[in-house]
């Protein structure tokens, strides 16, 4: 394999783990540095949006997680008498789209942010159901309730899609039963969405599904978040 030249530009495709966490997100514009040869050519230099050589990874990996979207014809591998590599200026961008006469005008619709697709069609949603008698007093939102919130895996080629999807899913499971402990009969309410984001990974081993951030907690508090491994529900055996 060829090196890559330096100054080439990078679109990152797929995040490696916990790529979200330090602020990267797909979609990001990278470029190749310069090499260095204590380094060799199969270390890669990248370099992030602020100039900054900011981390090094082999050619194997930045192709498994970039694509290339401009290749370079720098000469110069090693960036002999090359002024250093600078911050990205990105262009203010063009005026919407204008369709149409001076008295009816129509704006290009937006575009959607990486962060809202999914790069290779999966996404997690979860709705909410609800158990409710048939003799409830409904017009009391303060009673109390059975509720179930469920989550799974969705294929779809948008959100719009995804959407659609788990609504459809969730309203598909209301029914009519009986309450085993008190006898009375009530059914199943499809109350909603909770839930729709998109996996940015590729659905192997490791790949990240969920994650939540933790801001400005006591140190104390994130430690009882961790649980033994007896302490964690699939090894409770209880009946």
């Amino acid at each position: 394999m060829s090196p890559i030249r330096p100054l080439t530009f990078l679109r990152l495709k797929k995040l490696w783990p916990h790529a979200r966490k330090k602020g990267h997100e797909i979609g990001d514009i990278w470029r190749v540095g310069y090499y260095r040869k204590r380094d060799g050519l199969k270390c890669i230099w990248l370099v992030d949006k602020d100039g900054v050589y900011a981390r090094t990874a082999d050619p194997e990996w930045v192709v498994d997680k970039f694509e290339v979207i401009k290749t370079s014809d720098e000469k110069s591998l090693y960036g002999q008498n090359r002024p250093p590599i600078g911050p990205l200026i990105f262009k203010k961008p063009a005026s919407p789209l204008v369709v149409g006469d001076s008295k009816k005008t129509t704006k290009a619709k937006p575009s959607i942010p990486w962060r809202n697709r999914s790069p290779h069609g999966w996404w997690i949603g979860s709705y909410i159901e609800r158990f409710e008698f048939n003799d409830e007093k409904r017009d009391n939102p303060k009673r109390r309730c059975l509720a179930h919130e469920n989550t799974m895996l969705l294929k779809a080629k948008n959100r719009d899609e995804a959407y659609r999807k788990l609504i459809k899913l969730g309203s598909g499971k209301e029914f009519e039963c009986v309450d085993n402990a008190s006898g009375k009969r009530g059914f199943w309410r499809f109350e909603g969405p909770s839930l729709l984001l998109p996996i940015y990974d590729e659905l192997e081993h490791g790949a990240e599904l969920l994650w939540t951030v933790h801001r400005n907690r006591p140190v104390h508090a994130i430690q009882s978040r961790v649980r033994t491994k007896n302490n964690l529900p699939v090894f409770d055996d209880s009946e």
